[in-house]
């Protein structure tokens, strides 16, 4: 069998016994089907009261069969895969999400160890090495690297210089082409809102470079109320130890000339609000306390009085540009 068997998580759940427990409760579904019995998974149960309530057991019948399949294989799937076997089914991605964390709770296992892993986006490339579960693996990154699981250590494989963060996967790939990563760098992208695997590799860097105080961390987001919102993001993943070792790098609508602006839609003054209401009502916690984030204020209100926002372009980044 498969070495991905062997991973464990922090409650000592091994794959190995997460899928005999799966096999035995699909035992137990058999068994119960051949003797006419009710059929149970945790507290859901068929045939159910309601048709809403078949549908749910079904949902977990199928995600069960596909759990087995996949740890007898030694293979992950991801859960917008899983989806798209049975739209008819689920219906909607979040239905696959919490079908699967229920199916956790029913049976008292790791859900994140069943091989249905989420999809990952977050692409990386520079000198290092990952080592990566859900699914075990190890990944050069000296190209542009989809992270295929959660990071859960990184090698470096040269002295380090910087490490940079972007908003947006078309700058990352221009800032490749131009040879940006071959100085000793690290490119990290989240491409747009980070997801758990890119938010784990940060935590790692940073650790990583928590002993080398000259190594450079930089975050480059569009001069927009979404892009501001993402850099929030990740500052309220930081450690505070590392608060200070983050730079803002990027555009910013004030230094900005009238041809490379363009009006913000509705939807971006909405956000703008909801940041800035979460910023007055977390003003009491550390990440809010960074200085910067008297600056992301400041950029967020001037998004609405000129009711204007700026794309990055990769001379804000090639040329430094600071505008702190």
């Amino acid at each position: 069998m498969s070495s991905q068997l062997r991973g464990t998580n922090a409650r000592g759940q091994s794959k190995r016994s997460i899928l005999k427990r799966l096999l035995g409760q699909k035992a137990y579904l058999i068994s119960s089907l051949k003797n006419s019995r009710e059929l149970k998974i945790g507290d859901y149960s068929f045939p159910g009261k309601t048709e809403s309530e078949c549908r749910q057991f079904t949902m977990l019948l199928f995600l069960l069969n596909t759990a087995i399949e996949c740890l007898e294989n030694g293979v992950t799937v991801t859960r917008r895969n899983v989806y798209y076997q049975n739209v008819e089914l689920f219906r909607s991605q979040y239905a696959v999400d919490l079908s699967l964390k229920k199916l956790g709770e029913a049976l008292k296992i790791d859900s994140s160890l069943t091989g249905i892993v989420p999809g990952s986006k977050g692409l990386v490339i520079g000198a290092l090495r990952l080592k990566c579960v859900h699914p075990e693996c190890e990944v050069d990154c000296s190209e542009i690297t989809v992270l295929p699981g959660k990071p859960v250590e990184a090698k470096l494989t040269a002295d380090l210089d910087s490490i940079l963060i972007v908003e947006k996967e078309a700058i990352m790939h221009s800032l490749v082409e131009s040879g940006y990563h071959q100085n000793n760098r690290v490119i990290l992208c989240g491409k747009g809102y980070p997801d758990k695997a890119t938010i784990s590799l940060m935590y790692i860097l940073l650790h990583e470079i928590e002993k080398r105080p000259r190594v450079k961390v930089q975050i480059a987001v569009d001069a927009d109320p979404h892009g501001l919102d993402i850099l929030r993001v990740y500052l309220r993943c930081v450690p505070q130890q590392y608060y200070n070792r983050i730079e803002w790098v990027g555009s910013k609508i004030d230094h900005s000339k009238a041809s490379e602006v363009i009006s913000c839609t509705e939807g971006d003054r909405k956000r703008a609000i909801n940041v800035l209401s979460t910023l007055v009502d977390n003003c009491n916690s550390e990440w809010h306390n960074h200085w910067q984030s008297k600056e992301w204020c400041t950029q967020l209100q001037r998004n609405l009085f000129f009711n204007a926002k700026r794309e990055m372009s990769i001379n804000d980044i090639l040329l430094g540009a600071r505008n702190v």
